[in-house]
């Protein structure tokens, strides 16, 4: 009799303890703000007449809301974002390139778009050719500084590569001829040279790049209940049929 009692007091003690414990963790997430940033991507993440817009941004408020986290969101240049995800805590990231250099550098929580695929482009009044990679060391390509694409030419060991801060300006390097190609996502090619007033027929697709896996992604620095809460809330709203990933 004794023993049964003892047994039994045990488990609800272990049962109550548990409860307060996650309710701990609820609290605690629940205090913190968040900052949800990226740079400008559109159509996934992007700001139109001061407000945050696009497909991205859809599934990281989601993500947010059922995880009970209150969340900031910003649009800022790349190089910002990138450093503030990898330095400060409670910095989300909502359009990380998810690569093997930087699997370990960062929580990641899930895809916002599917693969995604970056090429290099040129005018289309340019006779230049190209078969492979290697020949692009004869030629200048831009990039966006701080981006996967200037790691990629890093690694190429590339000595011609031309970075800039902001996709229009990438476009304007190409239109302008000084750089020969540019390395950069189909989409935002279109889109870019729409918001510049450049016509988007005035370039093609010289070589195919690579493509990659673009996630939410936190910096180690987050407490872990806050980032298990939201990969929690991304597996819930991707089995409910709620995460659907253009």
């Amino acid at each position: 009799m004794g023993t049964a009692v003892t047994l039994g007091v045990i488990i609800i003690c272990n049962k109550i303890g548990a409860v307060i414990f996650l309710l701990l963790i609820q609290s605690f997430v629940s205090a913190d703000t968040i900052t949800v940033a990226c740079s400008p991507w559109k159509p996934h993440y992007y700001s139109e007449d001061g407000v945050i817009k696009g497909t991205g941004y859809e599934i990281a408020k989601a993500v947010m809301e059922l995880a009970k986290i209150d969340a900031r969101f910003v649009v800022q240049p790349w190089k910002r974002v990138y450093n503030s995800g990898l330095k400060e805590s409670n910095y989300m990231i909502a359009c990380l390139g998810r690569v093997p250099k930087r699997e370990n550098s960062f929580h990641w929580i899930g895809p916002i778009t599917k693969t995604t695929y970056y090429n290099f482009y040129k005018l289309k009044t340019s006779k230049i050719t190209l078969k492979s990679h290697k020949d692009l060391l004869s030629y200048k390509v831009g990039v966006m500084r701080g981006s996967l694409t200037h790691d990629f030419m890093k690694d190429m060991l590339h000595d011609k590569t031309q970075d800039v801060s902001k996709a229009e300006q990438l476009i304007q390097l190409l239109k302008k001829g000084r750089v020969d190609f540019i390395l950069e996502a189909t989409n935002v090619i279109e889109n870019e040279s729409k918001l510049a007033n450049i016509n988007p027929e005035i370039f093609e697709m010289a070589l195919k790049g690579y493509g990659i896996s673009i996630n939410m992604a936190l910096g180690k620095l987050t407490p872990l209940p806050m980032v298990q809460a939201m990969q929690q809330a991304y597996k819930t709203l991707q089995t409910q049929g709620k995460i659907i990933l253009p």
